[in-house]
């Protein structure tokens, strides 16, 4: 026998050995909480501790443990020893902080030492990925030939982008601030056409069939979330919100793929144009808008699923330069002054963190 076949035989005894105490090791647990059960209900309260001791640090499955805990709290509190059952309770918190009492069934006892302990997150967070569909507002026009016989407008394109959030709980838990750095991505298409003037009518007939600029911002958003359920079964299941707040975003990159046809003339269509360019810079960097909209929360288990739908609207011209070499003399295009305007959808995953402790009187 070779000494790799040796090896490889040893090894899974060794797995075999393992998965066999393991075994064993919980149908025995299994056991000691069917006793602990009978122990409880027939009073002999002071001998929980000594049957769950070994199962609770090695043994019991997160369930099985959250009602072993469970069982050591009411008996410490049955035998008037609340320092012992406020220990035995952050036990319980620690090992399953979704841990919740049920009104109907369990003894006021309980319920009340429950209330004496921070039981809610301490914060939440998660990730988020978002589409982006922009939609831009032209507030002042401004053209290279006859602006105002020029139809140029801009349409709207899908992008994409992402975000990590974190977000507290306040007014029990109907009022939650959220921050939500963010990496987003705008895609808009300029075309339109320009004719001659009555005043000067030599000048040429100029068509843009669609010009593409891609931008991509760090953002910052921070928002209100009102939810719109209060917690009742129903807003335990399903909690949609409203969303207010304002928005910063710093802009990383702009730039276009340009075409300009000319009536009887050239066609002129080259690189994209580097709208951040110190010779040719048309865009600002900073950026300012308010964001309104409505969420949902599911709550998945040890998670929630996080939709959200908002609209973003700009509140600064995100327009530098009117006019620039590249655009301006080689496309025939003047950069009109605009507002940065989105409908956002993202889709995520929150998480709680807990903190559990007991609350000072």
């Amino acid at each position: 026998m070779t000494k790799k076949l040796k090896l490889l035989l040893s090894l899974s005894l060794l797995l075999f050995a393992f998965f066999v105490n393991s075994n064993k090791a919980y149908s025995q647990c299994i056991e000691t909480l069917r006793l602990a059960r009978t122990v409880y209900d027939e009073g002999r309260l002071h001998e929980l501790p000594g049957i769950l001791k070994s199962c609770l640090k090695n043994g019991f499955d997160p369930e099985e443990k959250t009602e072993a805990y469970r069982l050591l709290v009411l008996s410490y509190i049955y035998q008037d020893q609340p320092a012992l059952a406020d220990l035995a309770m952050l036990d319980l918190l620690r090992a399953n902080p979704r841990f919740k009492i049920d009104p109907d069934t369990d003894p006021n006892e309980l319920i009340n030492l429950y209330k004496t302990f921070r039981t809610d997150p301490i914060f939440k967070w998660g990730v988020k990925l978002m589409g982006t569909y922009s939609i831009v507002n032209i507030t002042k026009a401004y053209g290279v030939y006859n602006v105002n016989d020029s139809d140029g407008a801009y349409s709207g394109n899908i992008a994409f982008g992402g975000m990590l959030f974190i977000e507290k709980d306040f007014l029990n838990n109907r009022i939650t601030l959220r921050a939500e750095p963010s990496y987003t991505s705008y895609k808009m298409t300029y075309s339109g056409t320009s004719s001659p003037s009555e005043e000067d009518p030599l000048l040429p007939s100029v068509e843009w069939p669609g010009d593409v600029e891609g931008q991509s911002w760090l953002g910052l958003n921070v928002s209100l979330r009102y939810g719109i359920l209060k917690n009742n079964s129903i807003g335990r299941k399903v909690k949609p919100h409203i969303i207010l707040g304002p928005s910063v975003q710093y802009l990383l990159s702009s730039s276009s793929a340009n075409q300009t046809d000319v009536k009887d003339g050239q066609t002129e269509s080259g690189a994209n144009i580097d709208f951040l360019d110190p010779v040719n810079s048309n865009r600002k960097r900073l950026n300012l808008s308010a964001i309104a909209g409505l969420g949902i929360i599911l709550p998945l288990g040890k998670m929630s699923f996080v939709t959200d739908i908002t609209y973003q609207y700009g509140l600064v011209n995100i327009t530098d330069r009117n006019y620039s070499p590249e655009l301006s003399l080689r496309y025939g295009r003047a950069m009109s002054d605009q507002t940065l305007n989105a409908i956002n959808i993202s889709l995520g995953f929150m998480f709680n963190q807990y903190s559990p402790k007991k609350l000072s009187n």
